[in-house]
């Protein structure tokens, strides 16, 4: 935790800076539209990744330039002076953010003071982002500060926020080359080209994000005309980045640890009579892995039910060998279709869900996503042969919901066609 000395006026913290600190924030920020450097978006998630859970209003942060240098891996005098030069800098560039019908440009910070003379940076957050940061329980992401510190382009940066937002929703994004471009804050006059903006930044943006943070991402063009007008993000998780931390958390203290969560005190006493302390233990971990990642929207719920149905069991305990793998994609096409039917005698809505489960089971082994991929188009491709085979007629892409599992489904129908002609 942070040394906190007492002031007047607010409270003045010394900032903890460390590549393992959680960066959490309302996608209404993600979303808005500002132009920063690389440097001064690291500088801006380095501050947001202090702030507690329990924090009732933002702080005043200070800490000493070498530290935040280091982080970054800057070296050099001139790295200084860049760097009171950013400060500067960065209160002139407000965010433009559009809340219910209100356009509003706000600074991100109050106010920043440079010391040369202790080598020290003192930055104030803006009050109004408090109920943007602040005990939030719906529509916000998290991440690890060690996810962007390596990306270097800017556009890297934004295009990890605005598709890690959306892990969990299909893991498609669609935006339009203006949204992205404005989001961004990209003036008229860079990039003009599409195909230099694909180079410098949707490729870019893929290279590094792929070995750098712990998602990445293929993206297909779609056109208006003979002009590309829409992007489509297809997003993955890099598994290899996601860490689970044991925790030994003491009986006496199950529960607060519970109520961090938002867990109401009879949901919580219920829990801690009905299950043992070490499935308790191992998916609060779990649970704090999942929120810290992103991909929890209700962390009360989830730790619930990662409690009752032990969601941590496989991820902490099962080997991760094909075999095992296999093993459970048996048993899972067992448990989801209704052994009364053949294997691939269900809806179309059945198949999607069934799918996802599949996916997401993979995913938890740490299963490459090539492997993944193959799995789920194995799976496609003896459903459509079925239902051909069956009912004389395939399945459209367009009825399953799931942009991941649309794009395989048109592959498989595609090289359905050339096997049978």
């Amino acid at each position: 935790m942070a040394n906190v000395v007492e002031t007047v006026e607010t409270k003045l913290v010394e900032l903890l800076i460390n590549k393992d600190n959680t960066v959490t924030k309302s996608n209404l920020l993600i979303e808005a539209s500002y132009k920063l450097t690389a440097t001064q978006f690291k500088l801006i998630q380095t501050v947001f990744s202090n702030i507690q859970p329990n924090d009732i209003s933002t702080n005043t942060y200070i800490f000493p330039i070498k530290q935040f240098l280091e982080l970054l891996e800057l070296k050099g005098q001139s790295a200084y002076t860049e760097l009171r030069s950013m400060t500067r800098d960065v209160l002139s560039k407000p965010i433009d953010i559009t809340i219910e019908d209100e356009a509003v440009q706000i600074n991100w910070f109050s106010m920043v003071k440079y010391n040369s003379t202790k080598g020290t940076i003192t930055i104030e957050i803006h009050p109004f982002w408090e109920k943007y940061l602040l005990s939030l329980t719906s529509n916000f992401t998290s991440y690890k500060l060690f996810n962007i510190t390596n990306l270097k382009s800017i556009y890297s940066l934004r295009i990890y926020e605005l598709l890690k937002s959306r892990i969990n929703l299909n893991s498609t994004r669609t935006i339009s080359l203006q949204e992205l471009r404005t989001k961004m804050g990209i003036e008229p006059g860079q990039y003009p080209m599409y195909s230099n903006f694909k180079q410098r930044i949707l490729l870019q943006a893929q290279k590094e994000l792929k070995a750098e943070s712990d998602i990445y991402f293929e993206f297909n063009e779609i056109k208006k005309g003979r002009a590309v007008d829409k992007i489509e993000f297809h997003i993955f998780r890099n598994s290899r980045k996601e860490v689970i931390t044991p925790i030994n958390i003491e009986s006496n203290l199950l529960e607060p640890n519970l109520k961090e969560f938002g867990l109401k005190p009879k949901a919580i006493s219920k829990l801690v009579e009905n299950y043992s302390k070490d499935q308790i233990e191992r998916n609060i971990a779990y649970s704090k892995n999942k929120v810290n990642l992103g991909e929890v929207n209700n962390p009360a719920a989830y730790v619930k039910s990662a409690i009752e149905q032990d969601y941590a069991n496989q991820a902490l305990v099962l080997p991760k060998k094909v075999d095992k793998q296999d093993q459970q994609l048996k048993n899972l096409i067992v448990d989801n279709v209704s052994v009364n039917k053949t294997r691939y005698d269900i809806s179309a809505e059945e198949m999607e869900r069934h799918l996802i489960v599949v996916k997401e089971l993979k995913e938890s082994l740490s299963a490459k996503e090539e492997d993944i991929r193959n799995e789920i188009y194995k799976q496609l491709m003896d459903y459509q042969r079925y239902q051909d085979s069956t009912y004389d007629k395939l399945v459209s892409p367009n009825r399953f919901t799931d942009g991941y599992i649309q794009n395989i489904c048109r592959e498989v129908l595609s090289n359905l066609f050339i096997i049978s002609e």
